[in-house]
């Protein structure tokens, strides 16, 4: 599941709580990449400071959006 830009993961549950899907929502919450490949939110920590995007992770070991916004 994914939203457009600037949408961050409470955005992306309630669209889901709003669309009806069951709750609690459970599962791993990360990023998808530029090839559409999923990783948990560590593994995106090392992706966004390797490609530059961000110099260290705010609340280390994983990425949140707001590192990213």
């Amino acid at each position: 599941m994914s939203l457009p830009a600037p949408a961050r993961h409470h955005n992306i549950l309630r669209f889901m709580v709003d669309r009806g899907d069951p709750t609690p929502i459970t599962g791993k919450q990360g990023f998808m990449t530029n090839t559409g490949e999923f990783v948990d939110r560590e593994t995106a920590g090392h992706i966004a400071i390797i490609a530059g995007q961000i110099e260290r992770l705010k609340w280390p070991p994983n990425l949140y959006s707001e590192d990213l916004w």
